[in-house]
């Protein structure tokens, strides 16, 4: 995002109007890694890349408070699904899929972040073909010899710990092969196996100034909040999920009676969308408009109020052309608010500010700041149902950050089951291009560790057929939009008058009404937690890739597995 924002006289900032920064991705036309700049820079991807590493931080030790279960796990399936998403929506570009990179050959793309740290100093720009350089503390010899005794390790099957060896051909490996590779703190032999991972950010950030003989500031690799802008983070991520792949592929077969789920039967998969002129088996995508709160990051926007008197000739309906007049003496000047698109609140879909008016008798109006007129102010869009004007209100003048965010239609799963008897399952919803950038079609064998996992969910089978719906967001694997700033400065601040309690993740059981007939079967060995509000979890916008403007296909893969076998824990966990 490009942003420098001064105190000149007459500014946004010095007479309290609210400021739109338009907020683009980085790089050019030119720059072929421009089109997927949308999903590297998304700031709910680089939101979630970041809390996912603040949830299970590489320094976290065995002997501190909470345990951190399965954690190499997770980073392998936290990245891989990521890479698996940024392999679709190079599809969806006309790219070919990301290839890994190589310690020995050139760094094919470069990167100009356009962003700079709150010093001042810019973040470095890496030029095309760069090759990685050592580091004082880190040769690329040294990388690749880490690299290769992890190869070996998962060639032999085993790794050599401090004590011994711990064997990876099992249900532990991915967790054992995720500890070393990243590495943390919970890596068997760290000095053995480097910390692979963890040392190929700092060389990416690093490159320009790999000697440290200018002073240049770390690179957007070196952070957890920026690394994923980087396209170079995904091809050092194919590289790493390519050592994954090796040791999957080494493991013995799943049997048929492993998989099999004997008497059941999935007979018809459809989705649809929630809109009325949606078509069965077609899912819709496009690009929004979101407005990102500044005043926690941008200097100057001040907490003194602005008067706002809206003023409207007959009735308001949707379609009309409001307009409002500034009365801060240092604006004096009219300022399209724009049109309403919608007179129901619980419809739109910006993210607004609320703002009480004047009148007793009135609701809230939805106030956003929205783009530029020829006026030397900005404009703002507001969304209320309305009956007469005129009427003021106050708002607090702060700068906002415009951006296009991919997003999609909300649908449904239709699946019908057949089963032969009573009985509990979970099912898994996968998604896949089904072509290549070739145009051909991708072959099962292949396509198998592309896939992009949309849910997984319990379902409570009876004898016969059973249709079972269910809703896109109710996805196990996303997050709906997180508190803003405003938002989470605001419960703060009512937990301290007394008036709520302030939980950083509220969770609590669901009301019972929600749980469905699965749950209530197995409620004693089955547990789960209703989240309210979650900080780590993939945006819930990017579930789906872009696809095409003609239509881009894709398989839907649905899976369903014998509860019994898949429930791991009957104890809730924090």
């Amino acid at each position: 995002m490009h942003c420098r924002c001064g105190g000149a006289q007459g500014s946004g900032f010095e007479s309290q109007q609210p400021t739109v920064i338009p907020m683009k991705f980085t790089g050019s036309i030119n720059n072929p890694e421009q089109r997927v700049a949308y999903f590297g820079e998304d700031i709910g991807m680089n939101s979630h890349h970041s809390h996912w590493h603040m949830d299970f931080p590489f320094w976290w030790k065995k002997d501190y408070s909470g345990d951190k279960d399965r954690k190499g796990e997770l980073f392998f399936y936290m990245h891989h699904q990521m890479v698996a998403r940024f392999d679709a929506e190079r599809l969806s570009n006309n790219l070919p899929v990301v290839a890994p990179l190589d310690f020995d050959e050139r760094i094919v793309e470069g990167f100009a972040p356009g962003a700079m740290y709150d010093n001042g100093q810019e973040f470095p720009v890496r030029p095309d073909g760069v090759m990685f350089r050592d580091l004082p503390w880190r040769t690329i010899h040294e990388m690749k010899l880490y690299e290769g005794r992890i190869r070996d390790a998962i060639a032999a099957g085993f790794i050599r710990s401090y004590d011994g060896v711990a064997h990876l051909n099992n249900s532990r490996g991915i967790n054992l092969l995720g500890e070393i590779v990243e590495s943390s703190e919970h890596s068997l032999n760290r000095e053995y196996y480097g910390q692979l991972h963890n040392d190929a950010h700092v060389l990416l950030s690093k490159v320009t100034d790999p000697q440290l003989k200018f002073g240049v500031p770390p690179g957007v690799m070196e952070h957890f909040e920026t690394a994923t802008r980087d396209p170079a983070f995904f091809r050092l991520h194919k590289t790493i999920d390519n050592l994954f792949k090796l040791h999957k592929d080494l493991l013995s077969p799943y049997t048929r009676e492993q998989l099999d789920f004997p008497g059941v039967r999935v007979e018809a998969i459809k989705v649809v969308g929630l809109s009325k002129a949606s078509t069965p088996n077609t899912l819709i995508t496009y690009f929004d408009e979101s407005h990102i709160d500044m005043a926690n990051a941008v200097e100057g926007s001040g907490t003194s109020g602005v008067d706002i008197r809206m003023q409207a000739s007959g009735a308001a309906r949707t379609g009309q052309v409001l307009v409002a007049r500034l009365d801060d003496p240092t604006a004096g000047q009219v300022v399209l608010l724009g049109v309403i698109s919608r007179c129901c609140k619980a419809s739109c879909k910006a993210t607004p500010r609320r703002i009480t008016t004047a009148a007793a008798n009135r609701t809230c109006i939805h106030v956003i700041p929205g783009r530029y007129t020829r006026l030397r102010g900005t404009a703002l869009i507001g969304h209320e149902r309305v009956s007469r004007y005129p009427y003021s209100a106050r708002i607090t003048a702060a700068g906002c950050a415009v951006v296009s965010r991919l997003n999609h239609e909300p649908f449904k799963y239709v699946l019908t089951i057949n089963s032969a008897r009573q009985t509990t399952g979970v099912a898994r919803i996968f998604l896949s291009p089904k072509y290549d950038w070739f145009g051909k079609q991708i072959p099962y064998n292949t396509l198998r560790w592309g896939v992009i996992e949309l849910d997984r969910f319990p379902i409570s089978l009876t004898v016969g057929d059973n249709v079972i719906s269910r809703n896109s967001e109710d996805s196990v694997v996303t997050i709906a939009e997180p508190r803003s700033f405003p938002e989470l400065l605001k419960d703060v601040q009512e937990a301290l008058k007394g008036n709520d309690e302030f939980v950083v993740d509220k969770v609590s059981p669901p009301p019972p009404a929600l749980l469905p007939a699965v749950l209530r079967i197995v409620d004693e060995r089955f547990y789960v937690c209703w989240q309210q509000l979650r900080h780590c979890g993939f945006p819930h916008r990017l579930l789906l890739p872009k696809g095409k403007p003609e239509g881009m296909t894709y398989r839907l893969l649905v899976t369903i597995t014998d509860f019994q076998q898949d429930v791991v824990s009957t104890q809730p966990t924090d």
